[in-house]
């Protein structure tokens, strides 16, 4: 009888939290799948210029591991070549990727993979904020503040689709270091595991590194200031036990791909300052000057009250940034009731978080006000790799969600209760009994002033919007950047600060209608008019509406048959598909795309984030404008939207885009007569932009070479086979001595390996950016294969690790369940 009504009961249970937490849950599903219903549903894209760019190389990743029967490590089709695996240009998932596993069925709906993701997030911010106390509407509203925040809408636009699974699967992470938090177990460890492997196989290295930055400032500060009774003198052991086991976890399951990424970083433009660094630069890292370009000014903070304050974002945006496809407002309603919790309740969890989003505010700073991001980029590790200072604002509504979470829960049960009557109310012998009818006269106060401004705004609005015009098309001012002469032709500088001044008089508008009706709802409430749970349903509502409103205005998407129309193959491309042999050529007009790699061609140019620092030296160096550095690279080809007069080109195909033929052959691979030895790399490589450099004759190396310099062994070499994974060369040194073969290849050492007859060989870098080998006399079979070296164990480990991470966090579960 006792087993019937433990289970009768454990029924019950459940029913009454489904109908606690059933509409809420479902809220959490429909509402981002009717703001994002065109992606979702119809499989809308935004046409967004990363995307466009990520597409091609897909379409030739996916072609290349159908030809070689394996993950192409090595893509040729950009800044004629660079490792693929490790530079996130294809890093397809293994099963034990779960969340990639997950959204594998839709890679042809990005909407459906997206909001997946947001499912994940909003879910975990759910469970996170029950775990803190919220009622559920608070916790729902709190989770949907933060997954239609406009800053997510505008990662979206931007096609930045890494960065927004990143963001949305942070709060996992979170929620893992809470329950971690309140009992240190294994189940809490396996969690935490988890969590950190999800967010590092997002394959966006800064978002993770910041929210694990975060996620330990918010550990130690509870472990310190709270002092969770788990984490007692005999609880600190057990528990520092299991962080160590969460993080060996999470360690060996990131070995893929964090293996191959650790190979790469060295080799990266993000992981040296490179042949070109100033004395600002700081080794192993990036500049300075290139690390903090995206600072957020302080100046720009009331774009958090008014996000049209400084133009939101694109040819609008006026603020100190270069240019930004986003906006960090999270809210006006979320910062008042931030403000609301803080100046009410007393409770350290709450300052917790408060201190973080301060630090984050000023971390986002950057080289303006360098008092935290300085420190951190001189001293901490790989914080020096990352760029783009700005970009922490995105965990905002993140830290911000407990004192959202507190305010709503202070309006639903506890009232509103300013510190000074508080103090009144717990002075003994001093409360007075007028004190509770004064307690809030400064809401009404305030919401009536509110209520006014708003009504005079509307009515001024106009006048105001003429009035801002007039005075700022006489020069620089507001609404209007310094660098707009720049950036824009003369004549619509008017039109654009007309839309500017128009955009901030709806902004401010929005933002006094949003305080009026928030003084409202506390009034209503105080003076119980309005049920405490439906005071909290408005104020979500009004919390949601807000972030809404200004996100809706991110979107602009197009049917997907709009969006592969950008990359079908032109007249000037088909022209050079038709071309059956070996060459890369220079896209003068579409420097940044990748539009090319669809078809299978290799290219100078294109986008890629993080490119080999060696061939961003020659870029800043100006080879490509070099005949020589074109000839050693096997430039055949250069395509242009307009007529040119290149010396030693002429024109084949006179189409829209013009394409221009070099008038020489141009090998892959050749024997040099000699070796030259200059002192260094920035020596290297004036050496290959002088005019009479001959790179088919002359190789040139560093003095700290493993090279000799001098005269080499003529010979003579044909490349038999050529493919992504393999170069078979059959050479011959015609005379006594070595010869040097050089390849017109990129190099990369970890990436590759030379045989000689079936000897291991050793590859050379000359030239800064070509691979060598020596050969010695006589006819000999070089083969050159890509090479994965500790990638495929690296995944076996973290299978293995994934599996064991599942079993703990599983077992626990089925286990109390057996016993109960």
């Amino acid at each position: 009888m006792a087993g019937k009504a433990n289970k009768t009961n454990r029924t019950g249970d459940h029913w009454s939290g489904l109908r606690r937490h059933g509409p809420w849950l479902l809220a959490l599903i429909l509402v981002p799948m009717i703001f994002h219903a065109a992606m979702v549903l119809k499989n809308y894209e935004p046409l967004a210029p990363d995307t466009q760019m990520a597409q091609p190389l897909g379409q030739w990743a996916k072609q290349a591991e159908v030809e070689l029967g394996t993950i192409p490590l090595w893509c040729p089709a950009i800044f004629a070549g660079m490792p693929s695996y490790g530079s996130f240009i294809y890093t397809p998932a293994a099963w034990h990727h779960l969340f990639d596993l997950v959204i594998s069925p839709f890679a042809d709906y990005r909407g459906i993979r997206y909001f997946l993701a947001m499912l994940l997030g909003g879910f975990s911010l759910y469970i996170f904020g029950i775990r803190l106390g919220f009622s559920p509407p608070a916790a729902a509203a709190g989770s949907l503040l933060f997954v239609l925040t406009p800053y997510m809408a505008g990662v979206i636009q931007a096609g930045h689709s890494t960065k927004l699974r990143a963001l949305y699967h942070v709060p996992l992470l979170f929620l893992a270091v809470e329950e971690m938090l309140r009992k240190p177990r294994i189940r809490a460890a396996a969690l935490l595991a988890l969590a950190l492997a999800l967010l590092g196989w997002t394959r966006h290295p800064q978002i993770a590194y910041y929210a694990l930055l975060l996620a330990a400032l918010y550990a130690i500060a509870g472990l310190i200031w709270l002092r969770p009774p788990a984490w007692g003198r005999k609880g600190w052991l057990f528990g520092l036990g299991m962080v160590l086991l969460a993080g060996m976890l999470a360690g060996v399951m990131l070995l893929d791909p964090i293996t191959s990424v650790r190979e790469y970083t060295p080799y990266s433009e993000r992981g040296t300052p490179g042949a070109f660094a100033t004395e600002e630069d700081v080794a192993g890292g990036t500049s300075w000057d290139y690390a903090t370009a995206w600072s957020f000014h302080p100046k720009e903070l009331p774009s958090f009250l008014v996000p049209e304050w400084f133009g939101l974002e694109g040819a609008t945006y006026w603020g100190e940034m270069p240019f930004t496809q986003s906006t960090h407002y999270f809210g006006l309603m979320a910062i008042a009731l931030s403000l609301l919790a803080l100046l009410s309740l007393r409770d350290r969890r709450l300052w917790i978080w408060a201190g973080l989003a301060l630090v984050v505010l000023i971390i986002g700073f950057g080289r303006i006000v360098p008092v935290l991001y300085r420190p951190l980029f001189l001293i901490l590790p790989f914080f020096n790799k990352f760029r783009v200072p700005s970009m922490i604002y995105a965990f905002l509504p993140l830290l911000v969600l407990p004192l959202v979470g507190a305010g709503l829960r202070l309006i639903q049960g506890e009232g509103i209760m300013p510190p000074r009557a508080e103090r009144q109310e717990k002075s003994k012998g001093k409360t007075k009994g007028k004190a509770p009818k004064d307690r809030y006269r400064w809401i009404l106060l305030t919401t009536v002033a509110l209520g006014i401004l708003f009504i005079l705004w509307l009515a001024a609005g106009p006048g105001i919007t003429d009035s801002m015009k007039a005075s700022n098309h006489g020069g620089v001012g507001w609404f209007q950047k310094v660098g707009d002469a720049q950036r824009f032709n003369p004549s619509v500088i008017p039109a654009l600060q007309n839309r500017r001044a128009e955009m901030f008089v709806v902004g401010v508008g929005r933002s006094l209608f949003l305080l009026t009706l928030l003084g409202a709802i506390l009034i209503l409430r105080r003076r119980r008019l309005l049920p405490g749970y439906w005071a909290v349903v408005l104020c979500g509502v009004l919390l949601v509406g807000d972030v809404w409103v200004v996100g809706k205005r991110f979107q602009k998407l197009e049917p997907k048959a709009t969006f592969e129309k950008t990359v079908q193959i032109d007249s000037a491309l088909q022209y050079l598909v038709d071309v059956d042999e070996l060459f890369r050529f220079l896209p003068l007009d579409e420097s940044t795309s990748n539009r090319h790699a669809a078809f299978g061609l290799q290219s100078l140019m294109g986008y890629q984030p993080a490119k080999l620092r060696a061939y961003k030296d020659v870029m800043e160096a100006g080879g490509l404008q070099t005949l020589p550095v074109l000839d050693m690279l096997q430039t055949r080809f250069f395509v242009s939207g307009t007529a040119a007069d290149v010396p030693g080109f002429k024109l084949v195909h006179n189409g829209s885009r013009k394409v221009y033929e070099r008038e020489i052959e141009l090998p892959r691979v050749w024997f040099v007569q000699k070796v030259d030895a200059l002192p260094d790399a920035r020596a290297v490589l004036d050496g290959m932009m002088q005019p009479g450099f001959k790179p088919f004759d002359t190789a040139l190396i560093p003095l700290d070479s493993e090279l000799k310099s001098g005269s080499r062994a003529g010979g003579s070499a044909t490349l038999r086979e050529w493919s992504e994974h393999k170069l078979i060369v059959d050479a011959e040194v015609e005379t006594a001595g070595e010869g040097l073969l050089v390849y017109s290849e990129i190099a990369y050492p970890p990436g590759w390996k030379a045989e000689i007859d079936g000897i291991e060989a050793p590859i050379h870098t000359v030239n800064h950016i070509l691979r060598a080998v020596e050969v010695p006399q006589g006819h000999h079979e070089v083969i050159m294969t890509a090479v994965e070296k500790n990638r495929s164990r690296a995944r076996q480990l973290s299978k293995a690790a994934m599996g064991v991470t599942l079993l703990l966090l599983l077992v626990p579960v089925f286990w109390r369940r057996g016993s109960a």
